[in-house]
């Protein structure tokens, strides 16, 4: 692949998301592991793994 529609990277602090899903605009997407239990935090992750990874 030479243009993923998901980047995902994840160091000891945080998790990047980066979206870029033909016909959309690219996001980026940053959660602290501090905040990966908090709602919005779980609604993001969801989002990318259930709904655009279901389009590829």
């Amino acid at each position: 692949m030479e243009n993923p529609p998901l980047l995902l990277v994840s160091d000891i602090d945080r998790i990047v998301a980066r979206t870029n899903s033909t016909g959309t605009r690219a996001q980026r997407h940053e959660i602290p592991l501090a905040a990966l239990g908090e709602p919005r935090s779980l609604e993001i992750l969801r989002a990318l793994f259930f709904e655009l990874l279901r389009r590829c």
